[in-house]
């Protein structure tokens, strides 16, 4: 071999070393430790929300604080359906069904004998917001006391 094809070799022998050890090294073991997943039904059933917690808020806060601001919820659907049937029920809605298309979600509950239809993305009906909805039912927040209820 001439000088010039050893000299390449090196090279390339370097490059493949950089590399290798630049793609060895995105694959080390994370410094954060995954917390293990906690039970979903575990954790709502411990959730209590104080009835004075908002008169407790107004008096020590000068403007009115929205106590129920916004937030992004993921149920692990196995999870999910089993709270909905092991969550109180709200006594005056019957689930019909529902659709999901583009332009969000469409719910059509039975309240009084009238049929009740919801759409949106976040759906709002009454002292509710839809959170989860299944072939099973619907898991809803009450805005007023922030528990979790169901609709069957």
């Amino acid at each position: 071999m001439t000088r010039r094809t050893v000299v390449l070799l090196v090279i390339l022998g370097v490059v493949w070393a950089i590399a290798f050890l630049f793609l060895s090294r995105g694959q080390e073991p994370s410094l954060v430790s995954e917390t293990p997943r906690e039970d979903l039904m575990g954790t709502l059933a411990n959730t209590f929300v104080r009835p004075d917690l908002k008169e407790v808020a107004l008096r020590t806060v000068e403007h009115p604080v929205f106590l129920f601001q916004t937030v992004a919820l993921a149920f692990d659907r196995d999870e999910a359906d089993k709270l909905i049937l092991a969550l109180p029920r709200v006594g005056e809605y019957k689930f019909l069904g529902f659709i999901r298309s583009k332009e969000g979600i469409r719910i059509i509950l039975l309240k009084d004998g009238t049929k009740l239809e919801i759409t949106g993305e976040t759906p709002n009906f009454g002292d509710y917001t839809v959170a989860y909805a299944s072939s099973l039912g619907l898991i809803v927040l009450d805005t007023r006391s922030g528990a979790f209820y169901s609709i069957r």
